[in-house]
């Protein structure tokens, strides 16, 4: 079952939460309360962007989908600006990731490569679609209609 991805209110809501990710490792939270979650958060907030990203890559004929490729992009600076934070330790909490800093940085590595890969999706999206291109559906609804105005005109 296909379903509509709001891509705009989805990628501002796991901006959301990295912000405010960032904004709790920045005052000294436990790390007995928070570690677990924010993990936890970590591996939800990678699922979704490779969610994402595989729906607009997978979608070629979205409205606005520069749009959302950049939204996209946005997001995921933010998302491996968080990560080197943490494995460069900007953060008290920092040194109690140590055992995820491999997977943070092959994370990083990863939504590098998207990244490139989006940019040239972009650019080669600018290039090969003209800006005034009529859809089949579009056609066919401009030649009914026409059709439709002819036969009015030869009845009077």
């Amino acid at each position: 079952m296909k379903t509509t991805i709001n891509y705009e209110e989805n990628l501002f809501y796991i901006d959301s939460i990295i912000k405010t990710i960032e904004q709790g490792l920045t005052v000294s939270i436990d790390t007995e309360i928070t570690y677990e979650h924010i993990k936890a958060q970590f591996q939800y907030i990678d699922q979704a962007l490779g969610k994402i990203y595989s729906s607009l890559e997978e979608t070629p004929n979205i409205k606005q989908k520069a749009l959302y490729i950049k939204l996209l992009i946005n997001v995921k600076l933010n998302y491996i600006q968080l990560l080197d934070r943490i494995i460069t330790n900007k953060f008290d909490m920092s040194p109690d990731f140590e055992v995820q800093m491999d997977t943070y940085r092959s994370i990083i590595r990863n939504h590098k490569t998207d990244i490139d890969l989006l940019k040239k999706t972009i650019k080669q999206d600018k290039e090969h679609s003209p800006e005034d291109v009529i859809s089949s559906a579009e056609l066919d609804f401009l030649l009914a209609t026409s059709r439709d105005s002819d036969n009015d005109t030869a009845r009077n």
